[in-house]
């Protein structure tokens, strides 16, 4: 960070000495430029392989003899800040465990996401909530693989939903 501390400070002399409102916008413009090049080359960012990606994106067609209904990629689950600090080590497609958490005091319909027993987050209210917990009233099963902690507060996971024929069969009638 030092050398932006010395190309402001250039910056500052050029306006002082010359007091002229081109040179400083020319010598602003381009103290940003090269702070905006040093972010992007010192960018912290840990890719996923093309075969990862593919890994965690193929799903299995059928799962307890109910078929593939929905799929969602890079869904965000909110980490509430007592979880933030000793989040357990999880590997890229890892299952997590997924359970209604009724007696959340900020929400009744609360969906926990954790792995070996260690809470990692909830699932935001709205659509893909309700989905989990009429999961769980019919109990059809699910698949959430861990992606990634894509920041502090959040994580992100890739969810499957499955679902057999709701067409109700028949049951052939008892013979006397």
């Amino acid at each position: 960070m030092k050398i932006w501390g010395i190309v402001f400070a250039v910056c500052g002399v050029i306006v002082l000495l010359n007091a002229d409102f081109d040179s400083a916008f020319v010598c602003f413009g381009l103290a940003a430029l090269l702070i905006f090049l040093w972010y992007r080359k010192n960018k912290k960012t840990v890719p996923i392989s093309s075969a990862q990606t593919v890994q965690l994106a193929q799903w299995p067609e059928t799962l307890q003899d109910e078929a593939l209904a929905y799929h969602y990629e890079n869904v965000k689950l909110y980490t509430p800040p007592r979880y933030e600090k000793n989040r357990p080590r999880i590997k890229a497609g890892a299952e997590l465990d997924v359970m209604p958490e009724p007696e959340n005091p900020y929400d009744n319909r609360a969906v926990k996401f954790s792995y070996n027993g260690q809470t990692i987050g909830y699932i935001n209210k709205g659509r893909l909530q309700d989905m989990f917990n009429d999961w769980f009233t019919y109990s059809h099963p699910f698949i959430v693989r861990f992606l990634e902690y894509d920041s502090p507060e959040s994580v992100a996971v890739n969810i499957a939903f499955y679902r057999g024929n709701d067409k109700k069969q028949s049951v052939p009638a008892e013979e006397d």
